[in-house]
């Protein structure tokens, strides 16, 4: 009963943990506290344990590996996750790195209208591809395939 429980506890502050935003000190005590909780396992499976009771996915793992920038528990959490032996770790990573490396395909770049006659730096700046010295003329104004080409840039 007391794994269960235990399980149960990993479970809801992973859950909180992937849910709330904007809290640093509740992300910071909830990698923490889900780092503990694995550490402290008597059967020496508390990463298996987190991995199967939380819901582990690119989401979760996204979540972490921003948080990880620029918070060491973060980091910590993330690191005691990757020792795992399990498939699913792997598999959630792998999904992540492809989802961040891939380039977007030309259909999902929004094809940009520039106002005319006006000044085109913020439009262009939004669009990725920077402002060459001051406005441009409607005979220089970028097509999609160089929207795109600056974008995965």
């Amino acid at each position: 009963e007391n794994v269960a429980l235990g399980e149960w506890l990993m479970a809801s502050v992973g859950y909180l943990f992937l849910f709330i935003e904007g809290d640093v000190l509740f992300t910071i005590c909830a990698c923490r506290a889900l780092q503990t909780m694995v550490a402290a396992d008597a059967e020496g499976d508390g990463t298996g344990r987190l991995i199967r009771s939380l819901w582990l996915g690119v989401p979760l793992l996204n979540k972490l590996s921003l948080l990880a920038c620029s918070h060491t528990a973060a980091l910590d959490l993330l690191h005691c996750i990757f020792q795992s032996p399990h498939r699913s770790i792997r598999v959630a990573a792998r999904s992540l790195a492809h989802a961040l490396a891939r380039p977007l395909p030309l259909e999902v770049v929004p094809n940009i209208a520039y106002p005319a006659g006006g000044n085109d730096e913020a439009v262009a700046d939004e669009a990725g591809t920077g402002a060459q010295g001051g406005s441009r003329s409607s005979s220089s104004r970028a097509q999609p395939a160089e929207v795109a080409a600056a974008a995965t840039a």
